[in-house]
């Protein structure tokens, strides 16, 4: 029993210093200034019952008790959130994101219209990709990690993977409209002071339609949080 407080000692100080080194995510943040307001709001009532009951060492010792949790709202309050941790599995995960990138856009480019046997095969894939992703989150959960925690870290590496996809989608657009641009001026001629000449098309040849240009388009806030919330004010 008295290793496991000692335990809980060195857990409980090594978290007091992650809060000080501004170490905590926007959810820890969260948690944290919620306790830390209610128990300010409820000490302050305990104050006011100590002073009506005529309690002067009572109403002192309380009065640094409001004191040292005002500075720690304040600390708190003042740290800048950092993102939360990585998915162990990150790694697999943006492997098959990679690979599900064109089937997606297959996806939206064959809306409204029967699929070929091939486009079928491909959009049995990217649901079996989905599938293998959502295991591979499940699988980065830490032990002890609460539900609220696990699913900001989850938000947060498909938010990335969304920034990653428009930043690629943006990126072959331009690319295209370059190409198209250059295309278009090797197509013609033009000299000084003459007109621009249309290129010439000999009668046998056959129009090819253009390719389509293809585009790729450790936080436990809740055990964090218990631990930080058993620590003593009063000491």
């Amino acid at each position: 029993m008295d290793s496991l407080a000692k335990k809980q000692g060195v857990i409980k100080k090594a978290m007091a210093a992650q809060v000080e080194e501004g170490k905590i995510t926007r959810h820890d943040k969260a948690i944290l200034l919620e306790q830390v307001t209610g128990r300010l709001s409820a000490t302050e009532e305990e104050l006011e019952r100590a002073k009506k009951g005529n309690k002067p060492k009572k109403a002192e010792k309380l009065a640094d008790v409001i004191k040292k949790l005002g500075m720690r709202k304040s600390k708190i309050d003042g740290i800048v959130p950092q993102a939360p941790q990585k998915l162990k599995t990150e790694p697999q995960i943006a492997s098959l994101r990679q690979e599900m990138a064109p089937l997606v856009l297959l996806e939206q480019e064959t809306k409204g219209r029967l699929l070929s046997i091939k486009e079928q095969t491909k959009m049995t894939r990217k649901i079996k990709i989905e599938e293998e992703i959502v295991q591979l989150e499940n699988q980065a959960r830490e032990w002890f990690e609460d539900d609220d925690s696990f699913a900001a870290r989850v938000q947060a590496s498909r938010d990335a993977a969304k920034n990653r996809a428009a930043k690629r989608a943006v990126t072959s657009k331009k690319s295209g409209s370059v190409s198209s641009s250059t295309n278009k001026k090797g197509s013609s001629w033009s000299s000084t002071g003459t007109k621009k000449t249309s290129s010439w098309v000999l009668p046998a040849a056959t129009k090819k339609s253009a390719p389509k240009s293809g585009g790729k388009k450790k936080s436990a806030g809740g055990m964090f949080a218990a631990m930080m919330d058993s620590d003593s004010d009063s000491d």
